[in-house]
């Protein structure tokens, strides 16, 4: 479904409330990770040119990111997963760096959805008091987790250097908070 663009994060959430949370994560884990590689493929095949819409200074400074930069921001999604995936193969960005990044930069969240998944799935089947304290728990786990950058990422924003950043000056990506406009990493 990634070919079409359809959200990666509620068929991951419909899985975990399919399946018991380890074959969740294992199936979601199996899912992103074969989506991703056709869409890399695709984009590699369709080459930089067929992708002119993205910015190529921002293609260059991925490639020369990493494995750390397709990490921080599958973590942090700025662009649609698809949208990602096929810029990510139209550059020069190694696949065994971005099989690593994706890897990486998606197995908090998906670790996350489908526990937060299963949880529902259990308040719908017994809604109790513990299976609703349950559901509360990843609910609030999972926000925290979205809403908070890599550590390194942190660790930069307050100011405690490179603390581990994928980047160095040049190929830094730049993703701005909505309420302070701050570089995050």
């Amino acid at each position: 479904l990634g070919l079409v663009g359809f959200p990666v994060t509620v068929l991951v959430l419909v899985v975990g409330l399919v399946f018991p949370p380890g074959l969740a994560v294992g199936i979601n884990a199996v899912g992103v990770m074969a989506s991703a590689l056709v869409l890399f493929a695709l984009g590699r095949l369709l080459g930089r040119g067929a992708l002119a819409g993205g910015s190529p200074g921002m293609a260059d400074r991925l490639a020369r990111g990493g494995a750390a930069a397709v990490a921080a921001l599958r973590h942090v999604p700025i662009l649609p997963f698809t949208v990602f995936s096929l810029m990510c193969g139209a550059s020069a960005l190694s696949t065994r760096a971005y099989v690593i990044g994706t890897a990486l930069g998606m197995a908090p969240g998906l670790i996350a959805l489908s526990v937060l998944g299963d949880r529902l799935g259990a308040s719908l089947r017994h809604p109790d008091a513990l299976s609703l304290a349950g559901l509360i728990a990843a609910a609030a786990f999972t926000a925290a987790l979205a809403l908070r950058p890599p550590g390194w990422a942190a660790q930069k924003k307050a100011g405690g250097g490179g603390g581990g950043s994928p980047c160095t000056p040049g190929p830094c990506f730049y993703a701005f908070s909505s309420t302070t406009n701050s570089r995050i990493f």
